[in-house]
């Protein structure tokens, strides 16, 4: 028997699917197992590698390195020569003042941290689709639509928030109607969005559209089943937002501008020394070992730009010019979205180092001076002698005060404290977008219901902020002023009178603002399920406890003991210098002495720099440059809450239950 032919009918192969984008470079599958290799793919790797982001510096180092050994062998004469090595010599010894292990190594892990956070808060749709998909019940068509159009609003937010803080999804979509032609939007979606006016940004607004699409799913097309089924979905959501409103956080502060100032500086000045103080020179005596090729100057600048490049790389939040959105803070993102020359950060001056130490260098340049031209023309013989003799000891037990571990742990204690106040500095869409959600209603005095509860916590965070922030209380010197301000009304006002207590009074207006939320329930009958009530009340909770930390925060400072410490330490340390720095007459001319203490200049800088910015973060809520700006922050807050429970309360768009009639349809179609 013959047998059969094979068929010719080919089994179709499933298409590859795609690899997810790697945010950064994905290097997993190159360690999935470690052997001999491991180490050579990894070095080899060129996109975001060490070489990649060091190649034109060092190129550019290694050829200047060249250009001043040239000069100096060839176009120098003996006398410049014997100068050259002498600064040469000086410089090198003295390369240790630039602390440069420490101020990377603090920066580094400032930098990581906060990439960290921000890479966590990225923001994946799979746990909101899951709720959604599971929660949202119906298989007709309006259900199918009802779903897709609560992930596309939940992605909306998204991209509104990404292109604000992200250069490449800005030049994906440069234009809201870009968003459009993206499937993102609908025309008419579009223009409910400009409706919506108001002077901040609105990526809540979608937010609040898929919201009200689940509450109407649950009491008006009965998609879901009970009221626990949609608090999950509305928890769900809020979780997604909170992750964007994280960046957005992120994108407002940015690492203060000193702390980049100082260690781009310090790195790039190291490595200018190098140029001269690392050179192969003539007059060495032939037991000290050197060589033309500075190799391990080249290893080091390897490793340390190197190192300071990959903190350039983890610098995530990206902030474009939006004229909508009040800028109060020095946005740094700008210049650290790709890697650009940091002398431009260098120019600028509000919150730089710069600004922090110009009148204590100038005083102590000022007086290293005069110290000089007292030891120099006032001193007899034996008073040069002896202060001789106090300037070599005292430099030589410089040592004896640990300035880097003292500054080293306070600012990182400081910096702690600071990213806590930050992250609980209050911002109010989750409390708006539950009551606009949950408090329903369309007459007058709903919408007078759901206004008073968002001006109540606002006003809770006012009377917060005036007690621990100079600018608030400037702005609100009295309660009276809280009247003509428009958080309170007078007879509010005599009720807060009439409330006596020895204590603070913060709590007042978010337990106002509870009553409100219990009496829609049980008595006007605007919030439908205790479920329901509870979820309000626990987004009321959770705004009120980061009031709560702020004030525990200006409760109890930093020990007195901490900052008294270092700040001693390190102006007693440079008082020292004024003495231990001098260029000494009787010192032998083998050792190399300047008169002019550029080393300990740059010392100064780089070490009261960064003391100055610790000054300045024990109180975020001040007055310098790098301080939050909580007067913004209330009226943001104020308007953001008005829009979202009342003037675009019932702004959803209506669901299309048509196919678009784009031929590739919107981009969440299933194909």
């Amino acid at each position: 028997m013959n047998s059969p032919a094979p068929s010719t009918t080919t089994i179709p192969m499933p298409n590859p699917k795609p690899r997810l984008s790697a945010m950064t470079v994905n290097y997993n599958q190159e360690v999935s197992s470690v052997n001999s290799f491991t180490f050579v793919k990894l070095l080899m790797t060129w996109r975001g590698s060490i070489w990649k982001s060091v190649k034109w510096e060092l190129a550019m180092w290694i050829f200047v390195f060249a250009v001043v050994q040239c000069v100096y062998r060839y176009l120098m004469t003996e006398d410049q020569q014997r100068f050259f090595e002498y600064a040469a010599i000086h410089l090198n010894v003295r390369l240790i003042h630039i602390p440069l292990t420490f101020m990377l190594g603090f920066f580094v892990t400032i930098v990581v941290d906060r990439w960290r956070s921000v890479f966590t808060n990225i923001g994946f749709i799979e746990n909101v689709a899951l709720s959604v998909g599971t929660l949202v019940s119906g298989t007709d068509n309006a259900a199918k639509v009802l779903r897709r159009t609560i992930i596309r609003y939940l992605v909306l937010s998204q991209v509104l928030v990404l292109r604000d803080i992200s250069m490449r999804v800005r030049r994906r979509f440069p234009t809201m109607e870009s968003l459009v032609s993206g499937g993102f939007l609908y025309k008419d979606e579009l223009e409910r969005m400009y409706k919506c006016e108001t002077m901040y940004n609105k990526y809540w607004l979608p937010t609040h559209w898929a919201n009200q699409l689940v509450h109407k799913a649950m009491f008006e097309t009965k998609n879901v089943d009970s009221v626990q089924s949609m608090n999950s979905v509305l928890m769900n959501i809020k979780e997604f937002r909170q992750s964007m409103e994280m960046l957005t956080k992120y994108d407002w502060v940015p690492i203060p501008i000193a702390y980049p100032q100082v260690v781009f500086l310090a790195v790039r000045v190291y490595f200018i020394i190098c140029l001269i103080s690392r050179q192969y020179l003539l007059s060495a005596p032939p037991t000290e070992a050197q060589s033309i090729v500075p190799i391990m100057t080249i290893l080091q600048f390897v490793f340390f730009v190197g190192w300071m490049k990959g903190a350039l790389f983890s610098c995530f939040c990206i902030k474009l010019k939006n004229n909508n959105r009040v800028l109060l803070q020095f946005q740094l993102s700008l210049k650290v979205s790709i890697l650009v020359d940091e002398q431009l950060i260098d120019k600028l001056w509000r919150g730089s180092i710069w600004k922090s130490v110009k009148w204590e260098l100038a005083m102590w340049i000022f007086v290293f001076a005069v110290v000089q031209c007292v030891y120099r023309y006032l001193m007899t013989e034996d008073q040069q002698r002896f202060f001789e003799y106090a300037a070599v000891h005292l430099n030589v037990r410089l040592i004896h005060i640990p300035l880097t571990f003292m500054l080293g742990f306070f600012v990182t204690i400081v910096v702690d404290r600071w990213r806590s106040v930050f992250t609980n500095i209050g911002f109010i869409e989750n409390v708006a977008l539950s009551v606009g959600t949950l408090v329903s209603g369309t007459d007058n005095a709903a919408k007078v219901l759901r206004r008073t509860i968002i001006r109540y916590l606002v006003l809770s965070q006012v009377l917060v902020l005036r007690d621990i922030s100079m600018r608030v209380r400037r702005r609100f010197p009295t309660m009276e002023s809280l009247v003509s301000g428009g958080f309170l009304y007078k007879d509010e006002l005599e009720r807060m009178y009439k409330c006596e207590t020895m204590y603070n009074k913060y709590w007042l207006p978010t337990h106002w603002a509870n009553q409100l939320v219990h009496k829609a329930m049980f008595e006007t009958k605007n919030v439908d399920s205790v479920q329901s009530m509870n979820s309000v009340l626990m987004n009321i909770k959770e705004f009120r406890q980061s009031m709560e930390m702020l004030t525990k925060y200006d409760w109890v400072p930093i020990p007195i003991a901490y900052p008294q410490v270092v700040f001693l330490a390190v102006r007693v340390y440079f008082i020292i210098c004024l003495i231990s720095r001098q260029y000494l007459l009787s010192a032998p001319p083998t050792e190399a002495q300047s008169i002019v203490p550029i080393m300990t200049i740059l010392q100064f800088v780089f070490f009261v720099g960064w003391m100055k910015v610790a000054e300045a973060l024990l109180n975020p809520l001040g007055e310098d440059d790098d301080d939050f700006e909580c007067n913004w922050l209330i009226d943001r807050n104020m308007s953001t809450g008005i829009e979202i429970v009342d003037t675009c309360h019932d702004s959803c768009p209506p669901l299309k239950l048509e196919e678009p009639d784009d031929e590739k349809g919107m981009m969440y179609w299933c194909q």
